[in-house]
């Protein structure tokens, strides 16, 4: 129809339109940006995936891969920062399972490798905030459980370091196994 789709320029080149469609029937589809400091890649399908990629070609590093697979999850491969001036107001990272089911839980979790795993999280049938040695779960494995009521429930013993254990305990209710000591209580004269 005579009007520039695909145009070069002086400092490099300009598509006019909504839509750049860079298709293989096979293989990975592959967006370089080069410049003297390194060179940076789109990647669509890689191995056959259902996935994109942003990444280094200089330091043959996939930074940020986006997988559509099952589901649609996200891998950075260093930190992921949130950081901005909130302008007085809250800022914040929301999980939220939109599921309705006993097992839709909304979990966070921690692993060091060959080390440890921990999970914190809301388990949906309880409602309760969970902190478990299980692996992207709060289903099993509790090690602190808190209803909404703010009553804690502990898998371990629940120890106070210090030298001053009496400022620690003096507190005006104490309940042990399910009965309650009220009146003020010193920690250096009882004993439980």
């Amino acid at each position: 129809n005579g009007s520039k789709k695909l145009e070069t320029t002086s400092t490099g080149a300009k598509v006019t339109g909504s839509n750049l469609n860079v298709f293989a029937a096979s293989g990975a589809t592959k967006l370089e940006f080069g410049q003297t400091n390194g060179n940076w890649k789109i990647e669509a399908g890689n191995s056959g995936n259902n996935t994109l990629i942003i990444g280094s070609v200089s330091n043959a590093t996939n930074n940020i891969t986006l997988d559509a697979t099952s589901g649609g999850s996200a891998t950075f491969a260093g930190n992921v920062e949130l950081k901005s001036d909130a302008g007085n107001a809250t800022k914040f990272l929301r999980i939220h399972n939109q599921g309705t089911a006993a097992n839709d839980d909304a979990v966070l979790s921690w692993t060091a490798q060959a080390s440890r795993t921990y999970s914190m999280g809301i388990h949906r049938d309880s409602g309760n905030l969970v902190i478990t040695n299980a692996d992207a779960s709060v289903a099993s494995g509790d090690i602190i459980n808190i209803n909404n009521s703010g009553n804690a429930t502990f898998a371990g013993s629940v120890g106070v370091a210090g030298s001053s254990i009496v400022e620690k305990l003096n507190t005006p209710n104490i309940k042990v196994s399910g009965s309650t000591i009220t009146g003020t209580v010193s920690a250096n004269t009882l004993f439980i």
